[in-house]
C-alpha cells in the first residue's frame, strides 16, 4: 500500500517506483524468475489447491499505477514537520470530502490500474470461465482451471460511502470499470479484501445506489428483479447473523491495522474516528459494522461443510484472536451468507 511504496497517500507520481519495487521484492525473497520481477507493477495471482479444491487468489496493485486525485493529496507534506506533519493527512481527507461534496469526484475519469493490469485481471476473471479443469497457459502462479472461490485483494477499499478515506470511489470510472468485470465474469464464491483505513469493517454492493453489479451503472435500486430491496433476513445462525445476499450484492472484509488503528493516533484523529465512521453507514451490511481495536484478518476454507464448501473471511481482535465478524462465502453463485458478532461497533480490543 502507500507506505510500502514509501509516501503517504501515494501513487503514480512517486519518483523512482521501479526501484521501490526492487527493494520490496528483495525484502520479501520473491524469485528471481517471479512475473514481477519483469513488469511494472505488483499484481499476481496465485492459484492453491488444485481439481475441484481450487483458489484463486488475485493481488491487485492500486498505487503503482493509479493517478491523482481530482484535488491531489496533501497527506505526505510537511512530513517529519512537528504538528504540521500529522495536519497534513487530516487536511487531505477533508479535500477528499470537499471534492465529493461539490461533485468533482463524480467528474473525475481517473484511472487506478493502468491499462496493462487492466488487461491483465480480465485475464485472471475470464480463467473462470474455462470450460472443466483445463491449464489457462500463460497465467501466474498456478497452473488455470476453475477455482471454487476467488478471492480479491485490494489495499484500498473498493465498496465504501465514505468520501474522506482513500477508496477506488474517488475515481468513479475506474470503480465502476471493476464492479463490470465482476458482473460480466461472476467468479465463483467471490470476496474482496482491503485494509489501508485503520478500522475493520464489512462492505456489500448494491446498498449505496451508484452501482447496480446485477444491471449495470445507474440503476440505483440495490435490490432484486423485481425491484424490491435484499434486505438482509436473520435466519438463527448466533448473533448478528443474516441470510442470503443477492447477486447484486458482492462483499468486502477490510482489516486494518495489526499494530494501531484510528482510535490510537493521533488526539485529532481520535476524536474525529467514530463520529466519521458512524455518520457514512450506506456501504455497510449493519451501520454498527465496524470495528477500532487493532485487529487482523483470516480466510478459512472447509471443504467438507455441510452443503458444500464455505469459505470463511474473519476479522480478528489483535489482542485476544476473538472473531468480531465473518463472512461464509460457498462457491455457487447465489451469493455469500453475512454472520458476525455482538461485538460489532466496538473501539476497544476484545
Amino acid at each position: 500500500d502507500d507506505h510500502d511504496l514509501g509516501v503517504n497517500d501515494g501513487g503514480l507520481e512517486v519518483p523512482g517506483i521501479p526501484a521501490r519495487q526492487t527493494h520490496f521484492l528483495d525484502f520479501l525473497g520473491e524469485a528471481a524468475d517471479s512475473p514481477r520481477r519483469r513488469r511494472r507493477g505488483l499484481y499476481r495471482r496465485i492459484d492453491l489447491g488444485s481439481g475441484a479444491r481450487r483458489v484463486r487468489l488475485i493481488m491487485l496493485d492500486t498505487r503503482s499505477f493509479r493517478q491523482a486525485h481530482v484535488i491531489p493529496s496533501t497527506g505526505a507534506w510537511c512530513r517529519g514537520v512537528p504538528v504540521l506533519g500529522r495536519l497534513t493527512p487530516l487536511f487531505a481527507a477533508a479535500t477528499r470530502g470537499l471534492a465529493t461534496l461539490t461533485g468533482l469526484t463524480a467528474a473525475h475519469r481517473g484511472d487506478v490500474l493502468g491499462q496493462a493490469q487492466w488487461r491483465w485481471l480480465e485475464k485472471q476473471l475470464a480463467l473462470d470461465q474455462e470450460v472443466g479443469e483445463e491449464a489457462f497457459p500463460g497465467g501466474d502462479g498456478g497452473d488455470g482451471g476453475v477455482p471454487a472461490f476467488t478471492v480479491v485483494v485490494s489495499s484500498v477499499q473498493v465498496l465504501t460511502s465514505a468520501p474522506l478515506f482513500e477508496s477506488w470511489a474517488h475515481f468513479p470510472v475506474a470503480k465502476a470499470r471493476l464492479l463490470e468485470l465482476f458482473r460480466k465474469y461472476n467468479p465463483r464464491g467471490l470476496v474482496l479484501l482491503s485494509g489501508d483505513v485503520h478500522f475493520a469493517e464489512v462492505s456489500r454492493a448494491g446498498s449505496c445506489g451508484d452501482y447496480d453489479c446485477c444491471g449495470g451503472a445507474g440503476s440505483g435500486d440495490g435490490g432484486g428483479d423485481d425491484g424490491t430491496r435484499n434486505e438482509p433476513q436473520a435466519v438463527g445462525k448466533g448473533q448478528g447473523c443474516y441470510g442470503e445476499v443477492g447477486c447484486d450484492q458482492i462483499v468486502e472484509v477490510t482489516s486494518s491495522g495489526l499494530t494501531h488503528t484510528c482510535m490510537t493516533s493521533s488526539l485529532l484523529t481520535r476524536l474525529t474516528c467514530l463520529p466519521v465512521l458512524r455518520s457514512f453507514v450506506a456501504h455497510r451490511i449493519e451501520p454498527g459494522a465496524f470495528y477500532t481495536g487493532a485487529n487482523f484478518g483470516t480466510l478459512e476454507i472447509d471443504w467438507d461443510a455441510p452443503g458444500g464448501a464455505k469459505l470463511t473471511a474473519a476479522v480478528r481482535s489483535a489482542a485476544t484472536g476473538k472473531v468480531v465478524f465473518e463472512i461464509d462465502a460457498a462457491p455457487a453463485h447465489s451469493g455469500p451468507s453475512l454472520a458476525g458478532t455482538h461485538e460489532w461497533g466496538r473501539s476497544t480490543g476484545l
